[in-house]
């Protein structure tokens, strides 16, 4: 090898300083790793956004549901009254042509939001009660199934000479008592939802907060 050559080998160890490098390497690594948590904080920022949009939607669907379970709930009270009353003096009211426009209530969206949404943005007593929630509407929609079931086999009664006024009376007081059942099933469940919906908005409200 050239005495040039080794001079100028010799002359760039020299030029090499371990401190300066090790000062370099920690101001890449610090840099990387702010990157890192900035774009961390930005995704954090987005996805509290987007949970306060989810939670503001379902405070305002929660908050028309209450409404129309409160109002289940006074309708039940009347019409449960004077139907018992009608069966008791052994008359069938009418109950067919019972009908619930569908859909009803917003459980394909309220199931999306548990089954989607839930795990990152709701924390876990939030979870379990829209979880609740839920399946609480899935029995009210149970409910009205059937009362549907009922109103459609209702059939006024013949004539008293008629011979099938008997078998058809029967036939009758036993669908309408079964109808009057399922009517204050819809009741009772409608007053839970009703409450339900009260403390579910209260959670949602504490859930709605900025983001610190």
């Amino acid at each position: 090898m050239k005495t040039g050559t080794l001079k100028r080998m010799k002359s760039g160890f020299k030029g090499f300083s371990l401190m300066s490098f090790l000062v370099d390497l920690i101001v890449v690594f610090i840099g990387v790793y702010l990157a890192f948590i900035f774009a961390e904080y930005q995704q954090d920022q987005q996805r509290h956004k987007e949970t306060q949009k989810v939670i503001g939607l379902l405070q305002i669907g929660v908050s028309r549901l209450e409404s129309s379970f409160n109002g289940a709930v006074g309708f039940h009270e009347r019409f449960d009254e004077n139907f018992s009353a009608q069966l008791e003096a052994e008359v069938i009211p009418h109950f067919g042509f019972q009908t619930y426009v569908a859909p009803q209530y917003p459980i394909d969206q309220i199931k999306y939001i548990i089954t989607s949404e839930s795990y990152d943005v709701f924390d876990l007593d939030l979870y379990v009660w829209l979880t609740e929630y839920s399946n609480a509407i899935q029995r009210i929609m149970y409910v009205e199934e059937k009362i549907v079931q009922m109103s459609d086999r209702y059939q006024p009664l013949p004539p008293e000479s008629d011979p099938a006024y008997a078998r058809i009376y029967g036939q009758q007081m036993y669908l309408a008592k079964r109808y009057l059942q399922y009517m204050n099933m819809r009741g009772e469940i409608s007053g839970q939802l009703a409450n339900m919906s009260v403390a579910l908005n209260k959670k949602l409200l504490k859930s709605r907060q900025p983001k610190k």
